[in-house]
Formats: C-alpha cells, sequence, structure tokens
C-alpha cells in the first residue's frame, strides 16, 4: 500500500468501530409532549394547584 492509503484504512477502521455499539432508541418528535411527570407535574403527569 502506498504512504496515503494506511491513513486512510486506518479513518475507516475508527469509523467503523465508533458505530459497532448502536441501539435503537424511541424517537419523540419536537412538538409532541413527551409521557411522565414534568417540571410542575406530579407523578400522574398533571398539573395540580392544591391536594385535599
Amino acid at each position: 500500500m502506498s504512504k496515503t492509503r494506511y491513513p486512510l484504512v486506518l479513518l475507516l477502521i475508527l469509523l467503523m468501530a465508533g458505530c459497532a455499539d448502536m441501539q435503537p432508541f424511541e424517537y419523540q418528535a419536537v412538538d409532541e409532549i413527551p409521557p411522565g411527570s414534568g417540571l410542575f407535574s406530579g407523578d400522574d403527569g398533571e398539573f395540580v394547584i392544591f391536594r385535599r
């Protein structure tokens, strides 16, 4: 191999090794509200002003 191919092969190997442990994820659109509790909501996911 020539001197210019060694860095290219090394770069290709590193790129392939970097993508080896990919895992699927749940896509959440930006304009959708995610499920679960929020900053001002309780465990039920709803805003509560007072409790009895």
